[in-house]
């Protein structure tokens, strides 16, 4: 089976396609406030929403969405990654790593502050690239903890890397950078 997910304003809808292309809709997840991120990771269905919640979710054996965990957090979750095995939560201009358990159970590990407020991420090469409203930032996240290695360039809303070039765009230009 390969899943599909798509994120509406208030609703997450699933499909499940299998190999000979059946597609199967998943009953949609409806939530009060407005979802702002999503990631999925096999399973899993990572959600924040503008009540500042983490809403982590299970595809199961029955193609249902399971509720795992609901984590209250102390700033906007803006942007979500999955970064050297650990959930990295953006919260304005904070990173907050989870481990996950087998479960898919969060428990926080680490936070670190950093000199933007992340508007969205992607990772490459072991990097992640983050971009705001004040710019670019290129962190490494791994056992040592959550370091900002680079910072600069124009500000932005999007950022995808396929090194050696990063772009970034900010709605009306992209701007490219080697």
């Amino acid at each position: 089976l390969r899943g599909v997910v798509t994120t509406g304003e208030f609703s997450l809808q699933a499909y499940a396609i299998s190999d000979s292309g059946l597609i199967t809709e998943v009953a949609p997840w409806e939530q009060t406030a407005r979802i702002v991120s999503t990631l999925v990771r096999d399973s899993l269905v990572i959600v924040g929403t503008t009540k500042r919640q983490l809403w982590v979710q299970r595809i199961d054996s029955t193609l249902d969405l399971q509720t795992v965990a609901n984590v209250d957090l102390s700033g906007l979750p803006t942007a979500l990654e999955w970064v050297d095995g650990k959930l990295a939560v953006f919260q304005e201009n904070r990173v907050s790593l989870y481990e996950l358990d087998s479960a898919g159970m969060p428990t926080l590990a680490e936070q670190a502050d950093l000199p933007l407020t992340v508007l969205d991420v992607t990772t490459a090469n072991g990097r992640v690239y983050a971009v705001g409203s004040t710019g670019i930032a290129e962190i490494t996240v791994d056992s040592s903890g959550v370091q900002v290695i680079d910072f600069g360039g124009n500000p932005g809303r999007l950022i995808a890397a396929a090194p050696p070039v990063l772009a970034v765009s900010d709605g009306g230009s992209i701007d490219i950078y080697r």
